[in-house]
């Protein structure tokens, strides 16, 4: 019962700072995929072509 009174009273300031939780954690999100696609990108495209080429070798 306690953890609902304090909810209620700290609404406002509950509220603020999950929206400033959500804001930091999408900046670190955006900052994680802007570095992350631009770098994975390469070794994607490598094995890609390698799994083709390898597929397309007759077997002996």
């Amino acid at each position: 019962m306690e953890t609902l009174a304090f909810n209620w009273a700290n609404g406002p300031s509950i509220l603020h700072m999950l929206v400033e939780h959500l804001q930091i954690v999408a900046v670190g999100v955006g900052f994680a995929i802007l570095t992350g696609v631009p770098l994975g990108s390469p070794s994607v495209s490598t094995n890609v072509w390698r799994a083709s080429c390898s597929t397309s070798l007759p077997s002996s």
